[in-house]
């Protein structure tokens, strides 16, 4: 499926102009086309069908990804992290679509010793890692002090803009 829209060239005939695939950027048809194609990779990510009756400790320990819009998450260890991209990469050529390395990045409580990569193109390794306005740090757990300060930063900026416009004028924002 092509998607373009008309334009005018001078006076001339219209000429189309668009993506060769998919949707062009801020397309009403974007979020749709694309939760067609990702809600189908939790499932081929998956090493085993989830059961209906599974207790809910029990299920925590299959999931393997998160997905939000156009954010997703693998959850994995070293051995199977290489597994999870690979099917990624191979989901995508398979639907059409490609992943964005430069937006990839792997959140490893080890030293690196293991390469993780997505179309031959290593992905880069950082300390923390921020995940739905939540930030992450090695091993997959919340950094509450990152958190904390970032929430703070975010108040205060907020309270300088009414202060500045005149609410609160009382506050001490020493």
């Amino acid at each position: 499926m092509e998607f373009g829209v008309n334009e005018k060239i001078n006076v001339g005939f219209p000429k189309m102009i668009g993506p060769k695939t998919g949707a062009l950027q801020e397309s009403i048809l974007s979020p749709y086309l694309y939760s067609v194609y990702i809600n189908q990779l939790p499932v081929y990510l998956r090493h085993q069908a989830i059961e209906d009756d599974i207790p809910p400790l029990y299920l925590v320990s299959l999931l393997n990804c998160l997905l939000y819009a156009d954010d997703v998450v693998l959850i994995a260890n070293r051995s199977t992290m290489v597994d999870l991209l690979r099917k990624c990469e191979e989901h995508s050529i398979q639907m059409g679509y490609q992943w964005n390395p430069s937006k990839c990045v792997i959140l490893d409580n080890q030293p690196q010793t293991v390469e993780y990569a997505i179309y031959d193109q290593v992905l880069p390794q950082t300390t923390t890692f921020t995940y739905l306005g939540i930030p992450f740090k090695p091993g997959g757990h919340l950094d509450p002090e990152k958190l904390v300060q970032s929430n703070i930063f975010k108040a205060m900026s907020t309270m300088n803009i009414l202060s500045s416009i005149g609410f609160g004028h009382k506050w001490n924002m020493a």
